[in-house]
Order: structure tokens, then C-alpha cells, then sequence
């Protein structure tokens, strides 16, 4: 651990190239191969209502967390770092839980509109399907992204970045179950995730940071 620790702080770009290649194979591997066993709902997914304005949000996650990857490339690598710590560690875990939990969803509508927007959410449904979803990777990577641009000393006293930001978050999480994406029970378990992953991988419990290295307090194993 102490190795890899090392790679990330030394070699920031190339391990998340390095991890980026990892999570797709894993990850189409998962999409490929396995069949749920596990299929996520509760009541509460019936009441939200089917949205398909939403696939707005849902798709500008994409734009969300690659251009806060791009600024912390450019202009905050020790946030890049615990951005990579943070996110990576909860897609790995995501992954595990995929790997041994297939785990799927029956929520979608049977029928779309032939409107601009159901088209999008049609696209979306052939490319992802509705497997290995629980916890939600798309709102763990969310809050997370949104943990680092709140942590960053660059935003620290830009507000309307700060409220942009968040507001974003807040519609696409709200978006992963106004489009049938996503359970409610998949979103509650990636906010778990990401409360749970933020002391043991942003902010460590038991390893703080001196000289930009993470060491073992008081240098104990």
C-alpha cells in the first residue's frame, strides 16, 4: 500500500491512467459477464416521477467531473491526488460489490417519446444497462468531486463556484431517479459510500500528511 501510495503522489497522471484502464476492463468485463442476482427496489422508486428533462443533469456529470479532473491537472495537483485517493477508492469499492453482489434494476418505462429528450434517455438505456448499479457510482463521483472543489484553497472563497457546484450535484443525483437510471436504494448507498470513503481515503483517520507524503503517525506500522 505504501508502494502504490507512493506511485500516486510521485506519478499522479500515470496512475490515473493506469487505474483508468484497470476500471474498464473490470467494469465491461461486469457489464459482459455478469448476471444480477440481487435486482434493487423499493416502493418509494413507483412515486418518483418519470422526468426525461433530467437527462440534462445526468449527462453534464460527464462534462462535471472531467473538466474538476482537468483543474486540479492544471492547477492544483495535491487536490488531484486526493481526488484520485477519493473517487478511485470508491470506484474500486464499487466494483467489488458489482463483482460479488451482480446486482440490477427494473424500473425503466417500457415506452419513450420520440422527442429530443427521450432519445437521449433511449441512447443512454442501449449503452448502460441496467446492471451494476447499486451503490451509484454517478452519485459517489458526484458528492466527491464536489468534496474536492469545496476543499480546494482555489474555490475556498469563490462562492457562486461553491453554489454551482453543488446545486449541479443536486440535480444530478436527483436526475439518477427522475430518468428510471438508478433506485433510490442506489442512491442512499453511494451517499453512504462516499461518507463512509471521505476520512479513510480524502482525510485518513489514522494517516496525516507531512512533507506532501502520507506516513504512519508517529512512523508506527
Amino acid at each position: 500500500m505504501r508502494k502504490l501510495e507512493q506511485f500516486l503522489e510521485e506519478k499522479p497522471l500515470l496512475f490515473m491512467a493506469c487505474f483508468a484502464a484497470v476500471y474498464w476492463v473490470w467494469f465491461t468485463l461486469l457489464e459482459k459477464y455478469a448476471d444480477p442476482i440481487v435486482t434493487i427496489y423499493t416502493r418509494l422508486d413507483d412515486m418518483i416521477p418519470f422526468c426525461r428533462y433530467f437527462i440534462i443533469p445526468y449527462d453534464l456529470w460527464f462534462l462535471y467531473i472531467g473538466v474538476s479532473f482537468l483543474w486540479m491537472i492544471l492547477f492544483d495537483r495535491k487536490n488531484l491526488i486526493n481526488m484520485e485517493r477519493y473517487m478511485f477508492a470508491g470506484m474500486i469499492t464499487a466494483l467489488v460489490i458489482y463483482t460479488f453482489i451482480p446486482n440490477g434494476l427494473d424500473i425503466r418505462p417500457s415506452s419513450l417519446g420520440d422527442d429530443f429528450f427521450s432519445q437521449l434517455i433511449a441512447k443512454l438505456y442501449a449503452s448502460d444497462t441496467a446492471t451494476n448499479v447499486c451503490p451509484s457510482l454517478h452519485v459517489f463521483n458526484s458528492i466527491a468531486a464536489n468534496t474536492i472543489i469545496w476543499k480546494s484553497d482555489t474555490f475556498r472563497h469563490r462562492k457562486a463556484v461553491r453554489a454551482g457546484s453543488l446545486t449541479l450535484i443536486i440535480l444530478i443525483i436527483l436526475a439518477t431517479m427522475m430518468i428510471k437510471q438508478h433506485s433510490i436504494i442506489d442512491v442512499v448507498c453511494g451517499i453512504l459510500m462516499a461518507a463512509v470513503l471521505y476520512p479513510l481515503s480524502y482525510k485518513p483517520v489514522f494517516i496525516g500528511e507531512t512533507d506532501s507524503r502520507w506516513h504512519i503517525r508517529n512512523n508506527k506500522i
